[in-house]
């Protein structure tokens, strides 16, 4: 089971709520859980620079995914 990050024209929902408690919680978690950065060092970083890694993160995610799916497809065909 996977997270789809993107939503239409390229864009991930996850970007579009807006910077309150709980979106800076979702990323600090998001990073901390993923890359195992403590709470400081995440909360070193500048806003631009969060985003960008948990972007970073989310389509190397996606695209590790399709990976897993597309041999996933081509195992059951034989």
């Amino acid at each position: 089971m996977w997270i789809d990050f993107f939503g239409g024209a390229g864009r991930i929902p996850f970007f579009r709520r807006g910077l309150g408690g709980h979106r800076l919680r979702e990323e600090v978690f998001y990073l901390a859980y993923h890359l195992h950065w403590s709470w400081s060092e995440i909360m070193n970083l500048d806003l631009t620079e969060r985003r960008a890694f948990v972007r970073m993160l989310a389509e190397r995610i996606q695209a590790e995914n399709k990976a897993m799916e597309a041999l996933g497809d081509r195992l059951r065909r034989g």
